[in-house]
Order: C-alpha cells, then sequence, then structure tokens
C-alpha cells in the first residue's frame, strides 16, 4: 500500500492539484511537474496558474499560458496584429516585435515589425525609408510567413537571412508578412511607392548593397526594374528568366559583359503563382564577353591553348549558330596581309562553332563562320588584311565544353 500511495503521489503531482497534509513533502521542484500554489501542485497550463518544474504559479492576466509560460497578449506589430502599412505609415511607436526563425540566428538575426500593405495598394511597389529630416534612411524589408512560436507569440520563416532591400508587388506583401527591421525610431515612416513596372516606369532596383531581391506575382508579365552598375560586370539574375536592355528603344541582350551605368533590367516568372528572385553583379572573368577578351600572345604567328565554355556566360552568336550557348572571345591583332587558319577540337558533346569579327567585337563585320564536323571546327580565311580581330567560341544548340584551340598567321 505504501508503494502504492507514493507512485499516486507523483503521477498527481505532475497532472492534478496535490495538497501538502500530514506525511506529505511541500510542493516542490522534486514532486511537482506544473506550478507550486503555496503547498499545493498545479498543473501549471491554467490562466492563473501558469508555471513548471515546481516553481511558483503566476497570474498570466490579459494575456495567455502556453507550454506553461505566460504569453504577453499579442500587440500592434506582432504577426497577430501586424501594421497595415500605406504610402506613408509612421512606425515610430512600435518597437521591435518579431521574433525570427532559427535559421538566421547570429548577430546580425533580424528582429523589427510586422507589416502588411493595405488593402488600398496594388500591383509593383518601392519600399523606402524616411527619418524625420525627410531624408532616406538605412533600412530593410523581408519577406516571410507568419508561424507559430515555441515560446512567444509567433515568429517569421524568412525567405532571406540577408538585409536585402525589397521591391514586392502588393499581392506578395499581402501574401506574406514583410518584416520591417530598419532602426525604429522617432519620426521614422516607412513609404511605399506604387509602379507600374513597364519600361516607361520601372521599379528601382539597388544593386549597391550586394543582393538585391524582389517578390511578385504577375502570371508570366514581364517587369521591368531600373538598374545602374556601378562598375562593368555581369549581372547574375536567379529565379526568373532576366534579359537586359539600355534603355526602352534598345534591343534586349544577355545580362553578361554590362558596361557601367543605368540599364532596364526585364524579368519574367512563371506562367502563374508568386515567384522569388534575386539579382547581383559579379566581376568579369577574362574571356567571357567583349569587355574583357583574351588576348591571344602569337608566337611566330601562331598559338595553341586548351579551354573551357563551361564557366562562362551566354553572349555573342555567330551567323552559322551559337544562339543562347556559353561562349568564349579571344583577341589578336595582324601587322600586315596574312593567310588565317584556326582549329577548335572539342571533347565530350561538345559541338563548337567558330566565328571571326573584324574592328568591333559586339558590331563589327563577320568575316566567316564554321561550325563543328565530328567534333572539330576548322576556320580559314585567306588573305586576311591587318588589323583588330574577335574570335569566338561558341556551342551548337547550346553545348558547352573542353576544347583545344589553334590559330596560325603565314
Amino acid at each position: 500500500m505504501v508503494k502504492v500511495l507514493v507512485v499516486s503521489m507523483v503521477v498527481l503531482g505532475g497532472c492534478g492539484q496535490v495538497s501538502a497534509g500530514p506525511g506529505v513533502e511541500p510542493c516542490s521542484i522534486s514532486n511537482c511537474e506544473g506550478c507550486c500554489d503555496g503547498d499545493t501542485c498545479r498543473m501549471g497550463t491554467e490562466l492563473r496558474a501558469c508555471g513548471f518544474a515546481g516553481q511558483a504559479c503566476s497570474d498570466c492576466g490579459a494575456g495567455s499560458c502556453k507550454f506553461k509560460e505566460c504569453q504577453l497578449p499579442p500587440m500592434p506589430g506582432s504577426c497577430a496584429i501586424p501594421v497595415s502599412v500605406g504610402a506613408s505609415t509612421d512606425l515610430s511607436s512600435y518597437g521591435r516585435r518579431v521574433a525570427t526563425s532559427t535559421s538566421c540566428s547570429g548577430p546580425s538575426q533580424p528582429r523589427g515589425v510586422a507589416v502588411k500593405v493595405a488593402d488600398t495598394i496594388a500591383g509593383p511597389i518601392e519600399v523606402r525609408f524616411v527619418g524625420s529630416d525627410g531624408g532616406a534612411t538605412p533600412g530593410a524589408v523581408h519577406l516571410g510567413q507568419c508561424g507559430p512560436s515555441l515560446f512567444g507569440d509567433s515568429e517569421i520563416d524568412l525567405l532571406t537571412c540577408d538585409t536585402p532591400r525589397w521591391p514586392v508587388d502588393a499581392e506578395a506583401m499581402a501574401r506574406d508578412q514583410a518584416v520591417v527591421t530598419s532602426d525604429v525610431r522617432d519620426g521614422l515612416r516607412l513609404e511605399l511607392k506604387p509602379v507600374a513596372g513597364t519600361c516607361e516606369d520601372p521599379v528601382h532596383l539597388n544593386l549597391d548593397a550586394g543582393v538585391a531581391y524582389a517578390a511578385f506575382s504577375r502570371n508570366g508579365t514581364p517587369l521591368h526594374f531600373a538598374v545602374e552598375l556601378g562598375s562593368d560586370g555581369n549581372l547574375v539574375v536567379s529565379g526568373a528568366e532576366a534579359s537586359v536592355r539600355a534603355d526602352c528603344s534598345s534591343p534586349a541582350r544577355g545580362t553578361a559583359g554590362l558596361r557601367r551605368g543605368p540599364a532596364i533590367l526585364e524579368v519574367t516568372g512563371p506562367a502563374s503563382g508568386p515567384f522569388t528572385f534575386s539579382a547581383s553583379v559579379e566581376a568579369l572573368v577574362p574571356g567571357d564577353t567583349c569587355l574583357l577578351p583574351l588576348a591571344l600572345g602569337l608566337v611566330d604567328g601562331g598559338v595553341m591553348l586548351q579551354g573551357s565554355t563551361s564557366a562562362l556566360n551566354p553572349g555573342l552568336e555567330g551567323s552559322c549558330g551559337g544562339a543562347g550557348a556559353r561562349d568564349a572571345i579571344y583577341r589578336f591583332e595582324t601587322q600586315q596581309v596574312q593567310d588565317l587558319t584556326v582549329n577548335v577540337t572539342a571533347s565530350g558533346a561538345f559541338q563548337p562553332v567558330v566565328y571571326l569579327r573584324q574592328g568591333d567585337c559586339e558590331a563589327g563585320a563577320e568575316r566567316a563562320c564554321v561550325p563543328s564536323t565530328a567534333g572539330t571546327a576548322s576556320l580559314s580565311v585567306p588573305a586576311l588584311p591587318a588589323g583588330t580581330y574577335f574570335l569566338g567560341v561558341d556551342g551548337f544548340a547550346k553545348t558547352a565544353g573542353d576544347y583545344t584551340l589553334s590559330l596560325s598567321l603565314k
């Protein structure tokens, strides 16, 4: 009987309430899995008696008791009550209410205010932070979905742990939650500027801070972004099809080998549903584009080298092939009329295409273009005039790979 009584006491201490009496130990961590209300062990899940591990019971007041811990009532700026933001919204009174998922743990873990775009705003919008002096101030908006947190009101599962500057569209901002991680202080406002997303009224995409992110739901309709490159480079876009125009009247081209300055980025997502893409600028790789062709160092009128197009970007194409394929660009000069012979022998499934342009890499006249036969492309130009030439090693049917190039001038 004594053994049965002892077992009963342990069970009741964890899931009911037990009061101390003669011969019974006072409520403590050793005999109560819930909370202690004086000498009484309670379950610890009640609003007025919340707690665990034999701690003193807490009265949660206007909050709630979850997982045997008092939770504060939802407050504006939390996931439960996101702040509705319009054209201009003062955020200075909300503080930092939202924790983020543990996948973004670390010293730069974002924390901020949960916001949701007002119903009165539709289409693409630009996000800007404005200080009390009316000037732009650093800040970031993260998109993610609110979800339950084990020990708090809620948390954000972020799409990215970086600190991007987001252009978004209203549907994406309404579908997900936006977390403002700017320095929330007196006079800080979040401004949303609707834009058409056309070439004439593009969304501004800031590439200065590294990777820029954008989230949209456009059902396959192209979106246009105004970007500016601080130096020559390749624009790397992930998550969507992309092309670039110098301006609205210029033809579209690939995103590799761009000159510094303004440009229009045209992005097309899937035929339906939301999508998120990222854009960043990477330094040029020698031989990857016309902006930085590889110089052929001719010795006794010839050269032989090993090369590969596998890690390069699509750029040029010849009249006989190479559209959309990765290519390598070479440059050489001649001082007199000579006969030119070029052989490119590929390995594996690579089907090389070789072409020669004179004077200008992109717009120069094409002097010759030959596809491969049995993995080798052979190009011959008799009596080639003196001048500057650009040789492209491209791929038929978008193939790419390793090759051996030999060139001779006689």
